[in-house]
């Protein structure tokens, strides 16, 4: 950031991963002086029109293959706000067993305070899963407090159609509806 007076964000150098493909960028983007944020040419279509989801890793044949036989796991944050702690995981799993996989975590949102909701934010991150993988079958993974977000965004996404095959969560203390009506 310093050497170039670029400002790469965490997001910029996370959808970059690796050293030559920031390096890349940051050349491309210095040859032609360009403004606002550097991408990688590739990026999903759908992760850029999104405000609160990531592509966090995918195999070649699954964003290759058709849309019917893709598999699409959905990772919800944590109360941190921030998807890197499932870097390991959404590698595994794309890599061994060909998942899309996306995180989910809402950038206004992050500092939860008293005017958002758990059901709120379980429905803006509901209506991007549906953006993205339609009605086709779906795992959701929440850690800490995103396992409370998957775990409600499950009866949502069931009752639109959406096939939920997996809710795993990790480190989850679950609470009851009455206390999900309250703020988060």
């Amino acid at each position: 950031n310093k050497a170039f007076g670029i400002d790469l964000d965490p997001d910029t150098i996370f959808d970059l991963r690796t050293v030559v493909k920031m390096a890349s960028s940051v050349y491309k983007y210095i040859k032609t002086i360009g403004g606002g944020r550097i991408l990688e040419n590739n990026v999903n279509s759908a992760q850029m029109k999104s405000s609160c989801c990531r592509l966090l890793a995918s195999t070649a044949e699954s964003t290759k293959g058709t849309r019917l036989n893709q598999r699409f796991v959905f990772c919800i944050h944590p109360a941190g706000g921030d998807v890197l702690c499932y870097q390991a995981l959404a590698s595994t799993l794309a890599g061994v067993y060909g998942f899309e996989v996306y995180g989910m975590q809402d950038k206004e949102s992050i500092q939860i305070d008293e005017h958002v909701s758990i059901q709120s934010l379980s429905q803006k991150y509901v209506k991007e899963i549906q953006s993205i993988a339609g009605k086709h079958e779906t795992c959701l993974v929440g850690f800490s407090f995103g396992g409370v977000l998957a775990s409600h965004m499950v009866h949502k996404l069931q009752e639109s159609g959406v096939v939920v095959r997996t809710l795993s969560i990790i480190d989850t203390k679950l609470i009851s509806e009455q206390d999900m009506t309250r703020k988060a």
